[in-house]
């Protein structure tokens, strides 16, 4: 969760640095914040249930996704220094 959510303010505060345009970050933001819902139900043992684990492995699932996606356009930005990466 906590890289997620570095990861997409990160991105969110300057796309173009990375490679990525603002509509990019604002959908890794929608993900990441989905994934933070589905995680509080799911630690919360009132309403920790088998559909909100689903739920919250769906969503990290397309949180995963998303980031490899994002990741691989960082990865192929010439402009990005190592030290960007970190």
């Amino acid at each position: 969760m906590a890289w997620a959510q570095g990861f997409g303010t990160l991105i969110f505060t300057s796309p173009g640095l990375y490679g990525l345009v603002q509509a990019q970050a604002q959908a890794f933001q929608v993900v990441s914040g989905n994934l933070l819902a589905a995680w509080n139900k799911v630690i919360d043992p009132a309403t920790k249930t088998k559909v909100t684990v689903a739920d919250k492995d769906v969503a990290l699932q397309a949180m995963k996704d998303m980031a490899r996606d994002l990741v691989s356009v960082i990865q192929g930005t010439p402009s990005v220094t190592p030290g960007m990466k970190i």
